[in-house]
């Protein structure tokens, strides 16, 4: 439905669909300014009263030729006192800054004139929640000896002091709730939301939108940190700007799948921002009930306001009743039966026009590396500037309106009688949640830059779950706090994060589990999205074994019910595997070589491997996803760095026997770091065995469709849009119960003979994986040995 999709800047449909950079792409760090005011230069600014965050204002200048210095730029700063003196405008880095002779990066957008020298330049201003507001600064010299040669007067100010920014959304350990995070300035004094249930018509005797009362939930935390929490420079110095008050509040009593409407604010000053709609987050159906409603079996009556039914896990027998077989084992897949392609095409729901998805699909985007850009083409101090995150993110728009919209509460969906989500039975379900994995904003110790990452985000953040992992560049820092919120070194100790040392991401993104608590630095979690459950661990914390993250891994893993949760995807911000060379990439050299945390990209992978692989093998994980490398790779199905199976049953026909059975061997790794920020383009040839398809030309996102018995992974190109490279993995229904008939009459017996024949196959399949890791691992000693 069309209102439950915030709507997108229109300047977003005139971005190009580029799968390279469309602007400067590598910056320098502004260096500390000197002080030389020029009386015959003026620099003016209107309009200085704005209504909300994202307004523009127009920068003009006179007193100087643009073309006279290519080098000259213009710099906004805030707090604008900042410009007052010489001593401040070294202290405060720019908030952004533009060259006078930049050149539009988008059609519509940004400049007075298409291209070349123009008298004034536009800025598009987020509320930063100083009271001081905006000034802007004119400089020549260029970036690495700029002098300060003119400043406005007058500020820029926001005109709305309890203005809610960054609004987003994130699951919760409870599965009937969600949480809402926002930001404001600091004179809100009782931040809380409102929300309530919105049944859309459709059901018997309702014409039009219902709702429900408002209910109103206080925040359940109002936090912040300062310049102490972090771990160094420049997070610790120019870099820190006051982040304002972080508010989170927990919906509870959700019902699945419902739509919801919210909006935070405060309630003493009865001040509330803009409603949006999200849908509760949706239970698997069980992978019984969906094969039951595939297999033609009677559905079960709906009846509006009709209470909730535990999902179906038993089979069915030939007469239609429920069995009593035990599905509820954790931790291991319930059997598969062993089926001719043809048959599994029908059993699984594809067909030559395409997948039939069952209505507990669920569609989750994932990527790691994205960054940010600015839509008005502004530069920020030190960083890079990555205009396809900015196409990555239309991309997320657009998926937001697949599907098939919001059905009747109280209709029957997921084979249970309860409304499962955004999604009717056949059809691909609409965007249900995002997993960015590492690498958000790409701040590295300048705080302003998470306003921009926020705003850039909000139109989906605030309608689906926007889910995080922590990066190289959130969290490594060699030093600690001053502060006891960071008292742990990163497992790898190099300066990537700036000095944020993971603080602003673990205050904004609060996660469920041990992450909820932001000082307690545990960013691993796990949770369920409808028929998958996602374990999400920190590469940036010791996970060898025998660490507490490795304990967590374990746990939920062992957790998991497979009965309820057929699909496991695990998650992590470096690559267990990943094609990677050349500097950065192989063994470490020196002292750092002897230490057992290089950072480099094989000696992690092959930490990971050595820690985690067999974790990952013991408890059958279907799919490992990964950022870091910014590039898109996907493997076979790969154990010990040896192919034990294709990614797809319909990749390859040197893999035939694998076709005819879908029985577990190994993961599918995929490498997901192509989301924005520069690609990587070091790829080594010939490739590693283990890669079916690699691609480091193109921008783009993962995007997940899942149902109890399919899983489809796409790579989307933010060139077009379109599908660069998928992967099917189906998941047979479990062996029928009922006895099998031969001529119609039942064969005693037959389901043993069936089960022992699965286990006979099941064992045989086993030795070839082995069989196949140790003439892998042959291999690779002669390649040492030679």
């Amino acid at each position: 439905m069309a209102w439950l999709v915030a709507p997108v800047l229109v300047a977003m449909a005139a971005l190009p669909r580029v799968s390279g950079h469309t602007g400067p792409s590598k910056l320098s760090a502004i260096q500390p300014p000197t002080f030389a005011l020029d009386p015959d230069i003026t620099l003016e600014v209107g309009p200085t009263l704005l209504f909300e965050s994202g307004q523009w204002v127009t920068v003009s200048w006179s007193g100087i030729e643009s073309w006279m210095f290519p080098d000259a730029f213009v710099a906004a700063f805030s707090p604008g006192t900042a410009l007052d003196y010489p001593a401040t405008v070294k202290e405060v880095a720019p908030i952004k800054y533009q060259f006078l002779t930049a050149e539009k990066p988008f059609p519509g957008v940004g400049h007075e004139a298409e291209t070349g020298a123009v008298e004034s330049l536009r800025f598009r201003l987020l509320n930063l929640r100083d009271a001081e507001g905006y000034r802007f600064g004119l400089f020549k010299g260029g970036v690495e000896d700029p002098v300060l040669v003119a400043r406005t007067t007058e500020a820029v100010t926001f005109a709305q002091p309890f203005e809610v920014l960054h609004l987003h959304l994130a699951l919760t350990s409870d599965v009937d709730s969600m949480r809402v995070s926002w930001v404001t300035g600091e004179a809100s004094q009782a931040p809380a939301v409102m929300f309530r249930e919105v049944a859309v018509g459709a059901q018997e005797g309702v014409t039009e939108t219902q709702v429900d009362p408002w209910q109103e939930v206080a925040a359940e935390s109002s936090i912040t940190y300062g310049r102490e929490d972090m771990c160094g420079e420049p997070a610790t110095s120019n870099g820190f700007h006051n982040p304002g008050l972080l508010h989170s509040a927990v919906l509870p009593g959700l019902i699945p799948g419902h739509p919801y409407e919210y909006k935070a604010g405060d309630s003493d000053a009865q001040e509330w921002g803009s409603s949006s709609f999200f849908y509760a987050p949706p239970v698997s159906s069980g992978t019984t009930a969906a094969h039951q409603q595939r297999a033609g079996s009677p559905e079960q009556p709906s009846s509006a306001g009709a209470a909730f039914s535990p999902p179906l896990v038993n089979t069915v027998t030939a007469s239609g009743d429920a069995s009593t077989a035990d599905m509820s084992g954790k931790g291991s897949r319930p059997e598969m039966a062993a089926l001719a392609p043809s048959e599994l095409d029908n059993a699984s729901g594809i067909g030559a026009e395409g997948i039939a998805w069952d209505p507990d699909a669920v569609k989750v985007a994932v990527f790691g590396d994205m960054g940010t850009a600015e839509l008005d083409g502004t530069l920020d101090a030190g960083h890079t500037s990555e205009p396809p995150s900015i196409r990555t993110v239309g991309i997320l728009n657009d998926h937001l309106r697949g599907g098939a919209g919001v059905r009747a509460v109280g209709s029957s969906g997921g084979g249970d009688g309860v409304s499962t989500g955004p999604t009717g039975g056949g059809e691909e379900p609409q965007l249900g949640l995002v997993l960015h994995i590492g690498d958000l904003s790409y701040a590295r110790g300048y705080d302003a830059q998470w306003d921009e990452y926020m705003d850039q985000i909000k139109h989906v953040a605030s309608t689906v779950p926007w889910m995080v992992g922590v990066g190289n560049h959130e969290r490594d820092y060699p030093t600690t706090s001053e502060s006891p919120v960071r008292q742990e070194l990163s497992f790898f100790t190099g300066t990537d994060s700036g000095g944020d040392c993971g603080v602003p991401t673990a205050f904004r993104f609060i996660m469920p589990g041990a992450a909820e608590e932001p000082t307690a630095d545990c960013p691993w979690y796990g949770f369920d999205f409808g028929p998958v459950h996602f374990t999400v661990m920190s590469t940036e914390h010791n996970f060898s074994v025998g660490s507490k993250q490795y304990a967590f891994i374990k746990e939920d893993l062992a957790g998991v019910d497979r009965a309820k949760t057929p699909w496991i995807v695990f998650s992590g911000h470096r690559p267990m595997y990943v094609n990677s060379g050349g500097a950065g990439a192989g063994e470490c050299e020196g002292a750092a070589a002897l230490e057992p945390n290089c950072a480099n990209d094989q000696p992690v992978a092959r930490s990971l491997r050595a820690a985690l692989e067999p974790l990952l093998i013991e408890y059958q994980v279907d799919l490992a996803v990964y950022g870091h490398h910014h590039s898109y790779q996907r493997t076979c199905r790969v154990a010990n760095e040896t192919c034990v199976g294709p990614s797809s049953r319909t990749y390859s026909s040197q893999y035939q026997e694998y076709q005819e059975h879908q029985d577990y061997t190994a993961p599918v790794h995929v490498v997901m770091g192509m989301a924005g920020m520069g690609l990587s383009q070091n790829m080594v040839s010939p490739r590693p065995e283990w890669v079916e398809y690699a691609t480091d030309r193109e921008f783009g996102l993962g995007m997940i469709v899942a149902d109890s018995s399919k899983l489809q992974l796409s790579f989307i190109l933010d060139a077009d849009g379109q599908v660069g490279d998928e992967v099917v993995l189906v998941r047979l229904p479990p062996p029928s119960t009922s006895a099998v008939e031969e001529d119609g009459i039942p064969v005693e017996g037959a389901e043993l003979s069936r089960g022992y024949a699965y286990e006979k196959r099941n064992h045989a399949r086993k030795r070839e994986i082995s069989k196949a890791i140790g003439e892998g691992n042959t291999r690779r000693s002669k390649r040492v040995t030679g």
